[in-house]
């Protein structure tokens, strides 16, 4: 997977039920499978950062 130059944005919606939907192309992007173990991280700014647990592993 090669690194990004600039980064990706892009619209989501939150459910009603809280979940979100990512994008095919960022799910493809990241080789991300259905039932993936991904991070969620809520950051001092208040600005989310979500994170493949499979890829931190692999950067270790």
């Amino acid at each position: 997977m090669a690194p990004m130059s600039t980064p990706y944005q892009q619209t989501i919606e939150l459910g009603e039920q809280g979940n979100i939907v990512l994008p095919e192309s960022i799910c493809h992007h990241l080789s991300l499978q259905p039932g993936e173990k991904l991070i969620l991280t809520l950051e001092p700014d208040n600005s989310l950062r979500l994170t493949s647990l499979r890829i931190q592993i692999q950067n270790l």
